[in-house]
């Protein structure tokens, strides 16, 4: 189910398949960002296969699909403990998919309801490692949230793929310090609205011409830049929703999922497989 999120310049609709690729989605405030999540969240929401987890240091972006009783999901930055936690447990989550691909002899899973997609959302994940930092200074290196929090998180881009678990990244402004080469590698979706410096723009999009970084600096909001892996640069105009809106749309559609399902699944996927 690919979710339609913006027009490109001709006029043709654009959509993302969040079922495939990690996704990055960048801009500075009031450039649109926030409407472009709501957007592709909401479109998520009434999709039965995918799952809707992650971290939220807003308390906004996540917390319907919190309130709809989804486990996995980590909101404000009061437990910060927890957050690593979390983040830890959805990498056991991954490597126990992976374990019954490998014991099965198969590559992928078919998502369904009972053994969806699993969307791992890192809402302001610049702002999520500024608070680690802040709680780190008082402890031990051994109890320190941020090492965990990274290592997770590129345990996840690097290996989530192969078991349908896609991490989506929200940030303001792309910075090296979270977004080492080769984690942002993973990112095969990349999203742009306008950012405040051209050093930001490159970084997500690497063989920018001059006048289209230019271009995306000044861009008005909701204008933004579609960098998918295997198709051309298209800037687009994105759909608006507002978040009264994208919250009406999680509580009528969305319902938590079950990540793993409670009985084995070896049986299941040598069927979802042989199918394909």
């Amino acid at each position: 189910m690919s979710i339609p999120f913006a027009f490109d310049v001709r006029g043709n609709r654009l959509a993302a398949d969040l079922h495939r690729y990690h996704t990055i989605l960048a801009g500075a405030t009031r450039s649109g960002k926030s409407a472009t999540s709501y957007v592709l969240l909401a479109g998520a929401s009434c999709d039965p296969s995918i799952a809707i987890v992650g971290c939220d240091p807003s308390s906004l972006l996540l917390a319907p699909f919190e309130d709809a009783g989804q486990s996995h999901i980590v909101t404000g930055t009061r437990d910060l403990p927890a957050m690593a936690a979390t983040l830890d447990a959805l990498v056991q989550v991954m490597d126990e998919r992976i374990a019954i691909l490998r014991a099965l002899g198969v590559d992928k899973f078919a998502p369904s309801p009972q053994r969806p997609t699993v969307l791992v959302v890192m809402e302001e994940y610049a702002g999520t490692l500024a608070a680690c930092e802040t709680y780190d200074a008082a402890q031990k290196p051994a109890d320190r949230i941020k090492p965990k929090v990274l290592g997770a998180v590129g345990r996840l881009l690097r290996e989530g793929a192969k078991a349908q678990i896609f991490v989506f990244t929200i940030i303001q402004r792309p910075d090296a310090s979270m977004l080492g080469g080769a984690d942002r590698a993973q990112y095969s979706r990349r999203i742009t609205h306008r950012l405040d410096n051209a050093d930001g723009v490159r970084m997500l999009n690497e063989d920018t011409a001059p006048d289209t970084t230019s271009r995306l600096m000044s861009a008005r909001p909701g204008v933004g830049l579609l960098n998918e892996a295997g198709e051309p640069l298209r800037f687009f105009k994105s759909v608006l929703l507002d978040y009264p809106a994208f919250v009406g749309y999680v509580r009528s559609n969305y319902r938590p999922k079950a990540l793993m399902p409670a009985t084995d699944t070896r049986k299941e996927v040598r069927d979802d497989d042989n199918a394909a």
